[in-house]
């Protein structure tokens, strides 16, 4: 699709006006660009406008900013041309900002010990007061009204106490624990400002323990969310032992010899029967389940607490029947 051409006419005090602007000292490169786009962009008094390669070379712009540059004078004037934002509409409104902190001070959501950025966002979508909003502009608004006490905890910063500094220390010493925690066990006393006041650098820490920064940040994360143990991944997590009643035994097995049935279905079924554990049989390990399946593990993971959660129906169709 070709470019709209824009028409530049400037008057006598228009061009004077830019004139000085372009001999300035005091004026920024920038500015002095858009005026000389506009100087040799003027067709008035018959004038021959430079073309966008001649304004190119010159002025060592774009040619989409060029562009602009032309629009936003035909549309604006003068001071909309050589502005650095062209009537730019403002998202985060006064009424904005005042919800983003009643949102902050307020009770956090279940589960969790403060609002994120993230939720708080989602927030102020949910509450229609704007169609989207980044966490960058919600950490801009909020840093300009938060205490120092306010910063130092959103920005995740790990202090151990003394009993999780001794339980570190025993990990670290330990001769059964696996290396994985001892190498989380050593992450967690590196961000410590408990007793130094000034931890580690993060990049460091990634550089001397052979660790992603990403995965650091994950860590402190767990620590302040969930505590130590989740940090550790030492946490006894939940186990999903699956137990088919003699009812879905007998619906599985209608199931399998029908021909009505999609494959994809069946499939489920038999992942099902593989895990079962009921009358103290042994099920299959999870990973040869996946692979006769051909399915992920992730997936037949997801199957059987769809089965201990919600059932049968779900387990395989996704939805009851009707």
């Amino acid at each position: 699709m070709p470019n709209k051409k824009w028409s530049v006419r400037l008057t006598v005090a228009d061009r004077q006006r830019l004139l000085n602007i372009t001999t300035s000292v005091s004026n920024p490169q920038q500015v002095k660009k858009r005026a000389l786009v506009l100087l040799d962009s003027d067709e008035s008094d018959e004038r021959y406008p430079a073309t966008a390669s001649e304004l190119k070379l010159k002025t060592k712009l774009t040619v989409n900013a060029i562009s602009i540059i032309k629009r936003r004078f035909v549309e604006g004037g003068i001071d909309a041309a050589l502005a650095a934002n062209f009537l730019r509409k403002r998202k985060c409104t006064a009424t904005v900002e005042e919800r983003i902190y009643s949102i902050y001070r307020s009770q956090p959501p279940k589960g969790k010990k403060y609002w994120s950025y993230q939720d708080i966002s989602s927030k102020l979508v949910s509450d229609g007061l704007v169609k989207s909003i980044s966490c960058s502009t919600v950490r801009l608004v909020l840093n300009k009204c938060r205490t120092d006490a306010e910063r130092i905890r959103t920005h995740k910063r790990v202090k151990l106490d003394m009993n999780e500094k001794q339980k570190v220390n025993e990990i670290l010493k330990s001769d059964s624990t696996s290396a994985h925690v001892k190498k989380l066990a050593q992450i967690l006393i590196d961000l410590d400002e408990g007793c130094v006041g000034k931890p580690m650098p993060v990049e460091w820490i990634a550089r001397e323990r052979g660790i992603g920064t990403n995965k650091i940040y994950r860590i402190k994360k767990r620590f302040l969310e969930s505590g130590l143990d989740m940090a550790l991944n030492i946490a006894e997590k939940p186990q999903y032992h699956m137990q088919l009643d003699d009812e879905s035994k007998l619906i599985i097995e209608a199931l399998l010899s029908s021909d009505d049935e999609p494959d994809n279905v069946k499939k489920r079924a038999r992942v099902l029967l593989s895990l079962d554990e009921s009358n103290g049989q042994k099920p299959k390990v999870l990973v040869n389940v996946s692979e006769s399946a051909g399915m992920c593990r992730k997936t037949v993971q997801e199957l059987r607490k769809r089965y201990i959660r919600s059932g049968l129906s779900i387990a395989l169709y996704g939805k009851n029947p009707a």
